[in-house]
């Protein structure tokens, strides 16, 4: 596992900058929002002046947890964001490893601030070449999990308000499936003490992001795994496809589809799943396996289609018909279990 602490580089930058640009993924999740929350409040509290960016919308959940915090939207602010980008003498990427690949049109932008840049992340082979300073680890749970361990390395846990400790939740929650897979380490927990001591809302947060669906989500979520999830349970694994006429049959909207990938691998032999999503940009990879002995779906992805992501999570595009993609899908698992049986 790679591990970059720059954190005493990093806090000259913050100290020495007044105008910050925080910048998340494209189709953020519960640790892209929850980072820009919490490290925007801490800079925020210092006196700095904070924009918090993403390409595109956000999910309709995670526009309820976030509250009053404003995070802009690039496809339908650009202009005010351009504007704003051009007095900013720091920028700070979370959540993602690769500005060119990684936020879409808002790349220009970031690529165009003529000022040091920040990289907090946990995903592997990060771009390192493109940013001044970094706090990646590859190890780590979520990125949120970075931003509390910068947040109390520079300030002490006492500066943690209860709104960053809600927002620091949100992501260590959502990108541990509620602390079911990751890097479940003991510092996690200890870390998640913390933040119930520091005022965060568990209650609230849970509420909003796991027990809050629209009526459309609900009956695509079971549509989804009565219709069209497959298993093979020779190899251990199931998959489901949805087309866009699917999408739309249920008025889609972003986030709907989150955590489907997971559901699947609550049927008894299955430690393997994938999502196949069309989209007007090819087919949309979600890989899922469980545990140290399971399926390495980051090298899968790499190995299979174009992505990547972590040894038990991982995305990936194809660029070729979904039953095309579903078949590579399927010989993929052949050749990994006949690695595996040696």
């Amino acid at each position: 596992m790679a591990e970059y602490y720059d954190t005493e580089k990093i806090a000259a930058l913050i100290s020495a900058s007044s105008e910050i640009m925080l910048v998340g993924h494209t189709n953020p999740d519960g640790d892209s929002v929850g980072s820009l929350i919490a490290m925007g409040c801490f800079l925020e509290d210092m006196g700095k002046r904070v924009m918090r960016v993403v390409p595109n919308e956000l999910p309709r959940p995670l526009k309820s947890v976030k509250g009053k915090v404003k995070i802009y939207e690039f496809v339908s602010s650009e202009a005010y964001v351009r504007e704003r980008a051009r007095g900013c003498d720091l920028v700070i990427c979370m959540d993602f490893n690769d500005i060119s690949s990684r936020i879409g049109a808002l790349s220009e932008v970031v690529d165009g601030c003529e000022c040091p840049r920040i990289l907090i992340d946990h995903h592997l082979n990060p771009s390192l070449s493109d940013f001044s300073a970094a706090l990646s680890d590859t190890s780590a749970s979520s990125t949120c999990y970075l931003v509390y361990k910068l947040i109390t390395g520079m300030a002490g846990a006492e500066s943690i308000t209860p709104r960053m400790a809600s927002a620091i939740y949100l992501g260590m929650a959502t990108d541990t499936g509620k602390f079911s897979y990751g890097a479940l380490t003991p510092d996690l927990f200890r870390a998640v003490a913390v933040l119930v001591e520091r005022g965060a809302d568990i209650m609230a947060v849970d509420m909003a992001v796991f027990n809050s669906q629209s009526e459309g989500r609900m009956r695509l979520v079971g549509f989804a795994l009565s219709e069209k999830m497959v298993v093979l349970h020779g190899r251990r694994a199931a998959y489901i496809t949805l087309t866009v006429g699917e999408l739309n049959r249920f008025g889609h909207k972003s986030g709907d589809t989150e955590g489907l990938v997971n559901m699947p691998m609550q049927i008894e032999g299955i430690d393997t799943s994938a999502l196949f999503l069309e989209t007007g940009e090819g087919i949309k990879i979600s890989l899922r396996s469980r545990g140290a002995d399971g399926l390495d779906v980051n090298t899968f992805a790499r190995t299979y289609f174009t992505g990547g992501g972590h040894r038990n999570a991982a995305g990936a595009k194809s660029f070729v018909s979904m039953d095309e993609t579903v078949s590579r899908f399927i010989e993929g698992l052949r050749i990994e279990d006949e690695k595996r049986r040696g």
